[in-house]
């Protein structure tokens, strides 16, 4: 422990100054009871919301047309004609020649690739 520790352990070990303690006293208790009230009365508050804001509204009644009488009027609806079906579900099978009996060169859309591929 050094010299700092031991001056605070000793002032650590003397009463509060009475005139002190009562001069601040009220204050404290003033600060505190404030604080209990307004805890207790934001606690109610927002009770009395969460009460008025889950009652239910009523709306006003919205008359419906009479029979026969469109509010909006309605386009036509345009209807694409569908897409006609494909005849062949098989893929394409990939062209391959064979270059040696351990190398087949496969076929490529791109004509600057060259795709060799070895069996062994």
């Amino acid at each position: 422990m050094d010299d700092l520790d031991l001056l605070l352990t000793d002032l650590r070990n003397e009463p509060l100054p009475e005139d002190s303690l009562n001069r601040i006293a009220p204050r404290v208790h003033q600060t505190l009871r404030r604080r209990r009230i307004t805890r207790y009365t934001l606690a109610a508050a927002a009770l009395l919301a969460a009460t008025i804001a889950s009652l239910p509204t009523s709306q006003p009644h919205i008359p419906l047309p009479d029979p026969g009488k469109a509010i909006i009027t309605v386009p036509d609806l345009f209807i694409p004609v569908p897409a006609p079906a494909t005849l062949s579900f098989r893929r394409a099978k990939p062209k391959a020649t064979m270059l040696d009996e351990h190398t087949v060169q496969l076929a490529s859309t791109d004509k600057n690739v060259v795709i060799y591929w070895s069996l062994e």
